[in-house]
């Protein structure tokens, strides 16, 4: 369990994330159904911010 959310934990753009069920085995795990919501990342920098508008 431990692993896998690691893994999902270097998602950039993560915002929200639910694993229900995951199965948990001596060989490691598998969440069995996925919902992930996305946003882009938004950077601080006023002058970026700028040049995407």
């Amino acid at each position: 369990m431990r692993e896998l959310l690691l893994k999902v934990s270097r998602l950039a753009e993560l915002a929200e994330l639910d694993l229900n069920p995951v199965r948990v085995r001596s060989d490691g795990c598998v969440a069995l159904d996925v919902r992930a919501r996305f946003e882009p990342d938004v950077s601080a920098d006023p002058f970026l911010r700028r040049l995407r508008d």
